[in-house]
């Protein structure tokens, strides 16, 4: 495949993702990806976290109350990162080998036009 593919296009948790070059590009341009959300979702949480702790830490002190609240808020307008879901795992590709061996096993028995060896052109068939 990867002589024949210059790129693919996966959809994923609702979008399309357009990957340029072959099969294995996109093997490793897809676990990237993945890796580079998980560490965005990461970072977030850890911040929201963060904020949430300085909050909860300060809400009670008046003269601090205001930070506090601004904390709060700061949360409330963060556009959230989803927790990306982990890529799954490649369809094994055969080489042509393998894939030759495979088709020779599959139309072994049948006619040149795809008939089996005991039916014929004419004529009915068995489950006529």
């Amino acid at each position: 495949m990867d002589e024949v593919i210059g790129q693919i296009h996966e959809i994923s948790e609702k979008k399309l993702i357009a990957y340029t070059g072959n099969y294995s590009d996109y093997l490793t341009q897809r676990e990237a990806r993945y890796e580079q959300q998980l560490s965005a979702y990461k970072n977030q949480q850890k911040e929201i976290a963060d904020l949430q702790a300085f909050a909860d830490r300060f809400r009670s002190i008046p003269s601090k109350a205001s930070q506090a609240q601004s904390k709060l808020k700061q949360i409330e307008r963060l556009e959230l990162i989803e927790k990306p879901l982990a890529p799954r795992k490649p369809v094994p590709v055969p080489d042509s080998a393998t894939a030759a061996r495979r088709a020779a096993r599959d139309f072994a028995g049948r006619h040149p036009h795809g008939l089996r060896r005991d039916e014929s052109l004419s004529g009915p068939r068995p489950h006529d």
